[in-house]
């Protein structure tokens, strides 16, 4: 069996959904402010075959950091998704693609709904403000 290769950079698929669904929660995403960082930490299928047909089976983690402007840190947390595809005739590709889109999608959802993070992000931001604005 051939190596199966990304076509697009899967670093960078990971932090743009995460950037995508944190500015559809809300969140001002750009520069300045607090900086997020998403480390993949793993991003793979592995084919599990039977007598007749097998599984695709993908697993996404990544390692999610949240920082102020002076480098301190507010948040830190790993994400982890399983995805599959079942009963695939060949190992390939093609058959690898959805069980990984479904990991992502997955392990990207678990951002989504962490309420921690969104709080940490809601008070570093709301602490921000105050320290740089007036004073009286």
């Amino acid at each position: 069996m051939a190596k199966i290769v990304a076509a697009n950079d899967v670093v960078a698929e990971v932090a743009s959904g995460v950037q995508v669904e944190l500015a559809s929660l809300g969140f001002n995403v750009g520069h300045g402010g607090i900086a997020i960082k998403a480390e993949t930490t793993e991003f793979y299928n592995d084919f599990k075959m039977g007598f007749f047909s097998g599984d695709a089976v993908a697993e996404v983690s990544f390692n999610l950091t949240a920082k102020k402007p002076d480098g301190s840190l507010i948040y830190s947390h790993s994400y982890k998704a399983v995805g599959f595809n079942k009963n695939i005739m060949l190992a390939s590709g093609s058959d690898a693609r959805p069980a990984l889109v479904q990991a992502l999608r997955d392990a990207i959802q678990q951002v989504v709904r962490d309420t921690d993070f969104h709080d940490a992000l809601v008070q570093a931001v709301s602490g921000i403000r105050t320290a740089s604005g007036p004073t009286s």
